[in-house]
Order: C-alpha cells, then sequence, then structure tokens
C-alpha cells in the first residue's frame, strides 16, 4: 500500500489529488490545519495536529519538535495497520511526520517538489528519499496535473472572457486589481471571472454592486476547470500548480508572482514557463490596469499556438507508476 502525504496549501494538494487518482489503493496523511481536508476526506485519510515550523519563536520551535516525536510515533502505526511499503511526499510541514516515519522504518520515500526553489520539509528529507522529483530538476517528472485541465484544452483565438485567479486562498494584491480593470474590461466588451477566496467573497460581492453588470464572482472552486475552460486569458499567481494547470490547458496567462513567497519561488516559476515562450509575466510593482489592457488586447494571443502544440505528459500517471514499482 502506498501513503501519499503532504499539503497545506492548494499547490502542494494538488499534486497529491492528481497522483491519488491514478491509484487504486492509497492512504493520506496530512494535518488538521490547512485545506487539506478541503481535498481528501473518507476512511483511510488521517489528520494530524501537525504545524509548521518556519516563522515561530524558540519556544514555538521546541514545542513543534516534541509534538512531531508523538507524530512520527503515530504514523508509524498507520503504517503498520495499512501495510505501507513507499510514501510519497509533496512536501508542506503536514508531510514531515510521516515522512521521518518512513526514513527511521527504512520505507521507501518519494519526493516531489512542486516549485523552483526547494520548501524547507523536502530539503531535509531529500537525502534520505529513495527517488526525488521535480519539473525543475535533473530526474525530471512532467509536472502532475489532473487530466481534467488536458481534456479542455482548447486554441484561443479571441478573447472574450478574462480569469483572474489568485490562487486557492485568494490573493489582497490581485483581487484590488481585478477591480481596477473590470471598469475597463466593460468597455472592450470582455468578461470577467474573478476568484477571489472564499474569505473575501462577501467584501467583493459588495465591491462589484456598483457596476451594472456584474462579473462572475467565486470564493474556491474544486472545479476550476469549468472557469479555465471559459476562459480566454488568465492572470494569475505563479504557484507551480496553477500555472501547470494554466498551460496545459492551453489558456495565455499572465502571471503575477507573489513577491512575499519562499525564495521568491513564484518569480523562478513563471521564469521558467516565460523562457519556453508560454506565458507573460509581470511583477506586483509594475502592474497597473493600463498595461495590463495594452497586453491583452495587442499581445494577448500571441503564445496560443506554442500553447496549443505544448506536448501534455500526464505526469501524475508517470508519478503513479514509479510509485507502484515499489
Amino acid at each position: 500500500m502506498i501513503a501519499i502525504t503532504g499539503g497545506g496549501t492548494g499547490g502542494h494538494l494538488a499534486v497529491a489529488k492528481a497522483v491519488s487518482k491514478e491509484l487504486d489503493e492509497f492512504i493520506y496523511i496530512g494535518s488538521t490545519k490547512g485545506q487539506d481536508t478541503l481535498w481528501f476526506s473518507g476512511e483511510n485519510c488521517y489528520f494530524l495536529k501537525s504545524s509548521g515550523f518556519v516563522n515561530q519563536g524558540i519556544l514555538g520551535k521546541i514545542k513543534v519538535i516534541f509534538s512531531l516525536i508523538a507524530l512520527v510515533y503515530e504514523c508509524l502505526k498507520i503504517f503498520k495497520k495499512h501495510k505501507i511499503t513507499c510514501v510519497l511526499s509533496v512536501g508542506g510541514y503536514s508531510s514531515v511526520p510521516a515522512s521521518l516515519a518512513a526514513i527511521i522504518s527504512f520505507r521507501k520515500l518519494i519526493i516531489h517538489e512542486q516549485n523552483s526553489k526547494m520548501g524547507l520539509a523536502n530539503r531535509l528529507t531529500k537525502p534520505f528519499a529513495t527517488r526525488f522529483f521535480s519539473a525543475y530538476e535533473k530526474e525530471l517528472c512532467p509536472y502532475p496535473v489532473q487530466e481534467k485541465f488536458f481534456n479542455i484544452k482548447r486554441k484561443r483565438n479571441e478573447i472574450k472572457t478574462i480569469l483572474i485567479i489568485g490562487g486557492s486562498q485568494g490573493a489582497r494584491f490581485l483581487n484590488e486589481f481585478a477591480l481596477s480593470l473590470y471598469p475597463k474590461l466593460l468597455e472592450n466588451n470582455i468578461k470577467l471571472i474573478h476568484q477571489c477566496g472564499a474569505k473575501e467573497l462577501e467584501k467583493y460581492e459588495r465591491e462589484y454592486e456598483k457596476f451594472e453588470i456584474k462579473p462572475t464572482l467565486i470564493g474556491f472552486s474544486n472545479e476550476i476547470e469549468k472557469y479555465m475552460q471559459e476562459a480566454d486569458f488568465a492572470i494569475s499567481r505563479a504557484g507551480a500548480s496553477a500555472s501547470f494547470e494554466l498551460i496545459n490547458a492551453a489558456i495565455p496567462t499572465l502571471f503575477v508572482p507573489y513577491k512575499y513567497a519562499y525564495k521568491n519561488h513564484q518569480y523562478f516559476n513563471a521564469l521558467y514557463l516565460v523562457n519556453q515562450e508560454l506565458a507573460f509575466m509581470c511583477e506586483e510593482k509594475n502592474l497597473n490596469s493600463e498595461l495590463a489592457l495594452d497586453l491583452i488586447l495587442n499581445e494577448g494571443l500571441k503564445y496560443a499556438d506554442n500553447l496549443y502544440n505544448f506536448k501534455n505528459i500526464n505526469g501524475a500517471k508517470f508519478l503513479a507508476d514509479i510509485l507502484k514499482e515499489y
């Protein structure tokens, strides 16, 4: 049996979910914190009281370490119950207990790193891993994306609808930017789909009330592909999962990296795609509604052919097949 562990944010969880759909049997080990329970449920899912180590004070770090010892022991019991032979870690603090349990019990540990800059959990456990995969590393793994994003792929010939998406938790900067851009979109008869995050939904429902024509406003959706399918152009943060979902769906995209991301990894995620002429990028400090509208109207479809011809490889199946070997 295979165990999948890791999460916290949508980027980690999207990979875990994509791979899980390619497996006949698996268990999931995540955290009670973060978004783990929004993505996984059922009798073979375990949610531990794990916490992040970064941004903790000295006492907080000590508390996390002592808690971690108990959680590792709990994972060992879970492994024994389900006869786990291999553990896939997708990173994040919720991956640490099960990853350490795999290491000390000499079970196979496979790691997938989503971003161009490695997170702390994966960096600490990588030396003990049986295999380590990334879309950005030498041992290349095509990025694990659910099949549903391949299935909505189409060639964009005109821009009638814009999707602005700030990640699974929304993004305040992009939310305010969407609001400032919307009047200009209306002037050009372009529709807007705006994912603002569940916590901000009520606020932006009020903000858009002043417009006679309302955009499609969503908080969080597990069916984001339905909105992607309608979109002809996207403006998005550059988390790795969202980036590769948009690219594999062949949506021309302007990436706006979150400047406070760990090691500025979103900038390098986006740069990787920009260098392949698959996307546009603009840093927050340079972005305004005039620049964005000019890009959309004059260059928005510049990479449409490249995106449509981009070779879709099922990275989730690739990784699942590796796991089955162990």
